[in-house]
């Protein structure tokens, strides 16, 4: 199956995000999500935990050959703990050198989806 497409978001210039009302997708731990971005370093990743347990939201490194500019993968995947119940974590800006895939996407993976809801914003460039 193919990763979950997760939504961007692009505040507008000199105002303000609701992230009460903001687009969140609810995790998929099935098949993973993806994020297409126009870069890492203006991407801030959200996740929202309402589950009784932490949960462990990993942004996969990306790959590296000779067609991919991920050059600093050999670091690792990042893994963020999520708190329990009221869990409310910011992630990012991200390294596309770091986490960019061969298909110009961020994967982001998570131990356990319930209660997880993650909304994706790229700063205007």
């Amino acid at each position: 199956m193919p990763r979950t497409a997760l939504p961007v978001t692009t505040p507008v210039l000199n105002s303000s995000v609701n992230t009460a009302t903001g687009v969140y997708t609810a995790a998929d731990q099935a098949n993973g999500m993806s994020i297409n971005v126009k870069d890492g370093s203006h991407t801030l990743i959200h996740v929202k935990n309402t589950n009784a347990a932490t949960r462990l939201v990993t942004i996969k490194a990306g790959s590296t050959n000779h067609r991919s500019h991920a050059w600093l993968a050999p670091l690792g995947d990042l893994a963020v703990t999520i708190p329990v119940t009221t869990g409310d974590i910011v992630i990012g800006p991200l390294e596309s050198a770091r986490f960019e895939q061969m298909d110009g996407l961020i994967y982001v993976d998570i131990d356990a989806s319930a209660g997880v809801t993650i909304g994706v914003y790229q700063m205007p460039i």
